[in-house]
């Protein structure tokens, strides 16, 4: 089955970064395609993930690492179009990985250019969807590394030895039929679970003085369809480097928000539920006590600032982070300001780049933690708009770079001080939830459950269940 890529389409945005290194919706995979298969299918032909496999259609052959995933058709094989270009610019044909795996030797596996295979070697005018009769061949004892962020930044224990067996709810799904029956009851013990957590909160009350308007942000799970536009909305307002395949494989990327996919139920048709994640901005927020330097900082609208000047990265706050949403520069990814001299440095500088940023927000460099800040630079001109006007700031002036770009509306923002306002209403809807909120951290961003109105002939009436990220 031959399907256009998510972020590249047929290939005619291969050569932008952003989306390169965009996680795709279900297989979080970055800078490369793969063959995709069923876990059944690849069981049956001894095949894992990243394995290197032959593809043979009517006398053609392409080389492809696996990659398995779970609702994929059995016998059955997905490849995504747009990668492998040898032509189109440098970052399309960035490492020509297509050429790599034809070669690749014991010693080659450490190759992590990225860029992929190309996939219309099979496509003819007479199969231009599909096409029958593909051979699947083990390639090579070695594997391909392929650079998925699935599993980086996980909320849940279970990744953790010690903490094996930790069932603390992520997601949260309803049933419509069992939540028009109970809403009520859910709410109610969500806010008496709140309470009891909230009463042993170390933390201790009134640490802070909070004045003016209180920023805060809902996130719907019932329309959010992963597509990652707000992701790559963030990364384009917030001028968040590109690091490339190498980075991302060793848990590096910086995107500031990440959406997190959530399967339930078994392998061969499971359920899927996506969960956008950024800085919750917690009122008392674990990563600020830590900061040796005060780089992270309560504002008195209730705003959890990074200071970038006075931070050291010593990664204490990330550390102290049960959210894991904070990203580490751990290389100099946006010194684009000396020219290049080959005698001196062998990373070439385009002065042009420096017309790529947003002159609003601050460029980071290495050594720096950074993180969601509500967009903190289109409050402040909404500020200076009002005060120019001897007004207050009306309820849905400010749109921060991620809902803006949201084409479900997935995202609310405003001031949660003004009971009128939409981010108010929504934090009070039966169906919302704090994340962790076992935590007793006071998120600023809340979420809103899922809803699965299913056939119970079709679904056997099984209610869902969120199980690993």
């Amino acid at each position: 089955m031959f399907r256009v890529d998510s972020c590249l389409y047929d290939g005619r945005y291969a050569n932008n970064g952003w989306l390169m290194e965009l996680p795709r919706p279900l297989t979080k995979l970055t800078w490369d395609n793969a063959a995709i298969m069923s876990p059944a299918t690849a069981a049956g032909l001894k095949l894992k993930d990243d394995d290197v496999v032959s593809l043979t259609v009517g006398g053609k052959t392409i080389k492809a690492p696996v990659f398995t995933q779970p609702g994929h058709p059995a016998e059955a094989v997905t490849l995504h179009l747009g990668y492998g270009r040898k032509r189109g610019g440098m970052i399309s044909s960035v490492g020509q990985n297509g050429e790599e795996i034809e070669t690749l030797e014991a010693s080659d596996n450490d190759k992590m250019g990225g860029g992929g295979f190309d996939a219309y070697v099979f496509r003819t005018q007479a199969a231009m969807n599909f096409v029958g009769g593909l051979t699947i061949q083990s390639y090579s004892t070695n594997s391909y590394d392929l650079a998925t962020t699935q599993g980086h930044q996980p909320l849940e224990g279970n990744h953790i030895a010690q903490f094996e067996g930790d069932d603390r709810v992520v997601i949260v799904e309803h049933t419509l039929d069992d939540f028009n029956a109970n809403a009520k009851k859910i709410y109610d013990e969500r806010l008496k679970e709140y309470k009891e957590k909230d009463d042993q909160n170390l933390y201790p009350e009134n640490i802070f003085e909070y004045e003016g308007a209180q920023w805060a942000m809902t996130i719907d799970l019932n329309t959010c369809i992963g597509c990652n536009a707000c992701v790559t909305a963030c990364q384009v307002e917030n001028n968040i480097p590109v690091v490339g395949k190498e980075a991302v494989a060793r848990h590096r990327e910086m995107h500031w928000l990440r959406i997190d996919r959530y399967y339930s139920g078994d392998d061969s048709n499971p359920q899927v539920a996506w969960q956008p994640v950024a800085c919750m901005q917690c009122e008392k927020a674990p990563c600020e006590p830590v900061c040796p330097v005060a780089a992270t900082v309560h504002s008195h609208e209730g705003l959890n600032q990074m200071v970038y000047n006075r931070c050291v990265g010593t990664r204490y706050c990330s550390n102290n982070c049960p959210y894991k949403t904070r990203r580490f520069n751990y290389l100099n990814f946006t010194d684009n300001q000396r020219q290049f001299n080959s005698k001196l440095d062998d990373k070439p500088r385009i002065p042009l780049l420096k017309m790529l940023n947003n002159p609003d927000v601050t460029v980071r460099g290495r050594g720096v933690m950074e993180k969601c800040t509500y967009c903190v630079q289109r409050i402040n001109e909404s500020r200076i708009e009002a005060k120019k006007a001897n007004r207050e700031i009306a309820d849905g002036e400010i749109l921060t770079a991620c809902q803006q770009a949201c084409p479900t509306q997935t995202i609310v923002f405003g001031n949660m001080a003004d009971p009128a306002s939409a981010v108010s209403q929504t934090r009070k809807d039966p169906r919302a939830y704090l994340l962790l909120q076992e935590l007793a951290t006071r998120p600023r961003t809340s979420h809103l459950a899922k809803l699965r109105n299913t056939n119970p002939d079709i679904s056997g009436g099984v209610k869902p269940k969120a199980e690993g990220a």
